[in-house]
């Protein structure tokens, strides 16, 4: 059922994504290429994180995720040399250091805390994979609707149709 699931899920995404209207390999395919490269990152994490929480405990995990994170984008806004020019935009705007810290805080700090905690009390780490990724496509593909303009068609209903039956089924017992 996990399999079916992932796969009825996996298949909503494609069709959300290829039958769209503005979808072409040609010029995008760097984009492509590195969002099938986070999907596999996203999936090695999954394991990662459902190892470490035989060992260690949700806010522990999240914290070194936290600390881990920090340390690698600044090196990479270090190596950009854009590293000082954005810590003080940050304190020049404070709109925009508001806006990082309700990022920083509640949409990954928090939101990975509670999927570090999923994923340590399900044993199932397909299951915790398939639920929030579909999820999150779900509210992504919504909002890129209401508040990006993007186009609404025939795929992207059956593309969220079955994506929500693949959660539906991941959701029930074998």
């Amino acid at each position: 059922i996990t399999a079916l699931s992932i796969a009825l899920t996996l298949g909503g995404i494609v069709i959300c994504t290829v039958f769209s209207p503005g979808f072409s390999t040609g010029s995008h395919m760097w984009g492509y290429i590195v969002l099938s490269l986070a999907v596999i990152v996203g999936a090695l994490y999954d394991l990662a994180g459902a190892s470490a929480a035989e060992d260690y405990n949700p806010l522990e995990v999240t914290v070194s995720m936290a600390v881990n994170g920090g340390i690698f984008f600044n090196l990479i806004a270090l190596v950009q040399g854009s590293f000082f020019s954005t810590w003080k935009g940050m304190f020049l705007y404070p709109e925009s250091g508001l806006a990082c810290a309700f990022l920083g805080i509640f949409c990954s700090v928090l939101c990975y805390f509670l999927y570090n905690r999923l994923l340590s009390e399900v044993e199932d780490t397909p299951l915790v994979a398939n639920l929030t990724s579909s999820s999150i496509t779900i509210v992504g593909a919504l909002s890129g609707i209401i508040i990006a303009g993007d186009a609404f068609g025939w795929h992207t209903l059956l593309g969220l149709v079955m994506t929500v039956a693949g959660i539906i089924l991941s959701s029930k017992e074998a």
